[in-house]
């Protein structure tokens, strides 16, 4: 959205798909506390509450202090090639139960991600994790989002954790 927001002089962005924007950052944190737990299955994770396309891209200019000229997008503006769902918004519900969903809210991740020095980026997962679980994150749906940037994120994933081999 950044880089188009500078390309551009008007954005214009749907409205009608909902989403749980998930920044790899507070993805990370995730994973890292859920391997510290010995809780081993199949979670979703998710930052916690939803958004439009076009909310979120109007919190990314408003957090970054970036003007640009924001409309809404027509529905079928963006012909897609695969049909997008209206509504890809999971429950951290296996998470919650166990006590273990440390995911902020979308707002939250996106604020800490804006703010956060891109010095420290690469290292957010401690360098013994691999040893400790083997972990696989997917597309749980079939919501692509954008390629690059904060909005690369903004997928809902699952997250499949398991002992790691010894």
């Amino acid at each position: 959205m950044l880089k188009l927001a500078g390309e551009r002089d008007e954005l214009r962005v749907v409205d009608d798909e909902v989403i749980s924007p998930t920044s790899t950052a507070e993805l990370a944190k995730q994973i890292t506390e859920l391997s510290r737990a010995d809780q081993y299955g199949l979670y979703h994770a998710t930052a916690e509450g939803s958004c439009s396309w076009y909310e979120f891209a109007r919190t990314i200019f408003e957090i970054t202090n970036t003007r640009v000229s924001l409309k809404i997008a027509a529905p079928n503006e963006f012909p897609a090639k695969v049909p997008r769902p209206k509504y890809s918004v999971l429950e951290n519900q296996g998470l919650k139960k166990l006590g273990l969903n440390f995911l902020a809210s979308w707002q939250e991740g996106l604020t800490s991600l804006a703010t956060l020095d891109p010095a420290l980026r690469g290292n957010l997962i401690p360098e013994n994790f691999q040893d400790r679980v083997r972990v696989g994150i997917r597309n749980s749906l079939p919501c692509a989002g954008m390629r690059g940037s904060v909005a690369h994120t903004a997928k809902c994933y699952k997250v499949i954790l398991e002992s790691a081999p010894e």
